[in-house]
């Protein structure tokens, strides 16, 4: 069965004939794989989204929409606790805005260079304080994770932040973080 990304929710496509869920597009073998393949990932799909998971945000620091100074400001942080360092920061670093509570932050992943082997990449949250962006992990503390998820439960009014991170192929673990004033530290 072949799996392709396109923009669109669940429907039929009469022309390349295959169902469409969100943003999946599943072209089965027969008409039997193609109903319960696709039912399935709708819903876990949907799943998915009503959990909050989050993963791989997509837009670089040049269109993001922030300055000048933050963007020199949030790669000036990443720099110090990244494991590596990668020839151009604005193709290596996604950002997604996102909200944490009480406070407006931002999620910055790495993409190729600051992940390993089982596709975990480090992540940096940020939350925005007067014109500042604080790091929400103290100094060279930067999980690794495949996924993440913000909330549903608040501590100190920001979100408690629960990323995955896969061990091998078959096997990943969850760990939770919450707020205790200034950083995330480990639930």
């Amino acid at each position: 069965m072949l799996l392709r990304w396109y923009a669109s929710s669940l429907s039929w496509d009469y022309e390349y004939e295959n169902w469409t869920c969100k943003n999946l597009v599943v072209q089965p073998d027969n008409m039997k794989t193609l109903i319960g393949t696709a039912w399935r990932i709708c819903l876990l799909l949907l799943a998915v989204q009503a959990l909050g998971t989050v993963s791989a945000p997509g837009t670089t620091l040049r269109d993001s929409g922030l300055s000048a100074p933050e963007i020199r400001q949030i790669v000036q942080v990443v720099s110090e606790s990244a494991f590596d360092i990668p020839d151009d920061w604005n193709i290596e670093l996604r950002v997604q805005r996102v909200e944490l509570g009480h406070y407006a932050g931002l999620v910055v992943q790495g993409q190729d260079r600051l992940c390993g082997a089982t596709a975990n990449c480090q992540i940096w949250v940020f939350r925005k304080v007067g014109t500042k962006w604080l790091p929400l992990f103290s100094r060279g503390e930067p999980p690794i994770s495949d996924s993440f998820r913000f909330g549903p439960h608040r501590t100190n009014g920001v979100k408690d932040l629960m990323i995955s991170t896969n061990l091998s192929a078959r096997k990943s673990t969850s760990v939770t973080y919450v707020f205790d004033g200034r950083f995330y530290r480990k639930k």
